[in-house]
């Protein structure tokens, strides 16, 4: 476990993450008074969902999603090209010019 003031804390945010990150416990400091924890996070941990995104689904304005991405979503090359849709673009705007 490490000890940290707040002021070391703010300079060395990025050691810190990467302690935590490692499995170490970092304990931040107020005046010899502990404040925080920074901790590695468990497994299997599920942040809580965001209340303003569950706000706008209750309201209707957005649609909340499964959490997955389709494989295909990702990779552009999947998709099946389209040449004469490009190949109308070009020749419109070449009679545009």
């Amino acid at each position: 476990m490490h000890r940290y003031t707040i002021g070391k804390a703010r300079d060395q945010f990025s050691r810190l993450v990467r302690e935590a990150r490692s499995g170490e416990t970092v304990v931040i400091y107020d005046r010899d008074e502990p404040v925080a924890l920074l901790c590695p996070v468990p497994e299997g941990f599920v942040p809580p969902p965001d209340p303003h995104l569950e706000d706008m689904a209750r309201d209707g304005r957005v649609i909340l999603g499964l959490g997955t991405v389709p494989d295909w979503f990702m990779q552009p090359s999947a998709l099946p090209p389209l040449p004469g849709v490009l190949q109308a673009l070009l020749e419109e705007r070449d009679e545009s010019l």
